[in-house]
């Protein structure tokens, strides 16, 4: 089967599992998110709008991440702005922005899976495609895929440019100009993942033991990351220093092994946030497994494991166990594991996997369509309680939020209310201040632009 069909296969299983998701309400953080897209699209530094005053006082926070996350689906969200045109009154108008943003990060998921099929080798496409689409139909990958948000569509797109400059560079002649490539494109988004991604390298010089190209992809990876954090410190230094503060808060306030105490304390906060996020993250911890002993038992056949095949598990390992050892809970949903979601199965097709002793290969797609059918099971579920994710969002509540702001736009509030983020995304008039956020720092009495708030007030 051609290269385009099996990829417009993969392309309408995954979209059309995913069609309803598109309907709903932006969930938790996705609020923020949304307005910080739309605030770059429209020539604005990108910021989160934390509160609204009862005097229509915007207090917005800037946003804590790289740009990369916010000037791609921007981009993306600007072209499509264009074609739909003005949009409706009121909550109409409001919903249809939301399927663009949806859309305007859901995109390079789709890049990101079309890459990852270019790249299996021509005799184990079939085989690495069904891995790819069974993969994504996982309880976590599946959900953080279309969500508005960095890491299950941009980050993964990144990390795999990422694996795929470094797998090139590591049979090149000059090889460090790759490595160097690939993680100054990985700079330019999350933080956390160039940590990640730096631990990669030297994973895989550990995996190799080659020390002359393993020492030469190390210090080329840290060339990269360092060339490209200070290019953006330079470009957009609120953003860079704001990701820095991210991390610094995550290390400062985790239960898991970043905290302070004991070893022990440590390790069982590690071990209660695994399985608190166990329904989540069980698909991901044993394909990994799998992976590793896949690939430890081939590490001998150069042409059974690639290079592109180890720096893509090496990359898996190293998100998992970053975010594992963190146990940063985030808003609930534990979207950061989702780009090994996408390495792992590359990794695997990469790695020495027997080919199918059917007469044809068609019994592979009968199990890809049998999963297209399974995920009607999910669309039932989303279709009747709107975001599935918004379960798990811990601190934001989304039940009947567009009902609640039909209902009281344009009602005069003499306070402002608690709410989830998605607020300020919907509705350009309700006061109302983020739910988890302290009200007291919206007060008069305190100035919002003080730094260490890292808050700005807008007057209307």
């Amino acid at each position: 089967m051609s290269r385009f069909l099996i990829i417009t296969f993969m392309l309408l299983t995954i979209f059309l599992a995913h069609r309803p998701y598109f309907q709903a309400t932006l969930c938790g953080e996705e609020g923020l998110y949304a307005y910080a897209i739309e605030q770059m699209a429209d020539g604005r530094a990108a910021s989160f709008l934390m509160a609204r005053g009862v005097d229509g006082t915007r207090y917005e926070e800037i946003a804590g991440h790289n740009l990369a996350g916010y000037l791609m689906p921007a981009g993306v969200y600007k072209i499509l702005r264009a074609f739909h045109g003005p949009f409706a009154d009121g909550m109409n108008g409001a919903i249809q922005k939301a399927l663009l943003m949806r859309w305007s990060v859901y995109v390079f998921y789709l890049l990101a899976l079309i890459t990852a099929v270019c790249w299996l080798p021509k005799d184990r496409r079939m085989w690495g495609t069904f891995l790819i689409v069974a993969m994504a139909h996982l309880n976590l990958a599946f959900y953080a895929a279309p969500q508005v948000q960095y890491d299950g569509a941009i980050t993964a797109l990144l990390m795999l440019i990422f694996c795929g400059c470094v797998a090139r560079g590591w049979t090149s002649d000059h090889g460090w100009i790759w490595v160097v490539i690939g993680t100054l494109i990985v700079s330019w988004g999350k933080i956390e993942y160039l940590f990640a991604a730096i631990g990669a390298l030297g994973l895989m010089a550990l995996w190799y033991r080659e020390w002359s190209r393993s020492l030469m992809i190390v210090w080329a990876g840290l060339l990269g990351g360092i060339l490209g954090s200070a290019l953006h410190y330079w470009l957009a230094p609120d953003n860079f220093i704001g990701g820095l503060s991210l991390i610094h808060r995550i290390v400062d306030t985790t239960s898991g092994a970043s905290s302070h105490g004991s070893l022990w304390s440590k390790l069982q906060g590690v071990l209660v946030y695994i399985v608190n996020q166990w329904a989540w993250l069980r698909e991901l911890f044993f394909v990994l497994v799998v992976c590793v002993f896949v690939l430890w038992r081939d590490r001998r056949d150069a042409k059974a494991v690639t290079p592109l095949s180890v720096i893509a598990l090496m990359s898996s390992v190293c998100v998992t166990a970053g975010y594992s050892l963190v146990a940063w809970p985030g808003d609930g949903f534990p979207r950061y594991f989702a780009p090994a979601f996408l390495l792992l199965p590359l990794a695997l097709a990469h790695g020495r996997v027997e080919r199918p002793r059917w007469k044809d290969r068609w019994p592979i797609l009968s199990l890809v369509i049998v999963l297209v059918l399974s995920a009607g099971v999910v669309q039932g579920v989303m279709q009747r309680g709107g975001n599935p994710v918004s379960r798990y969002c811990q601190i934001f509540d989304e039940v009947g939020m567009l009902q609640w702001i039909v209902q009281n736009e344009g009602r005069e509030f003499t306070q402002m209310q608690g709410g989830p983020a998605g607020f300020g995304f919907y509705s350009d008039t309700l006061p109302f201040v983020c739910c988890g956020s302290d009200v007291s720092l919206y007060t008069p009495e305190i100035d919002p632009r003080a730094p260490d708030l890292r808050l700005r007030r807008y007057r209307p």
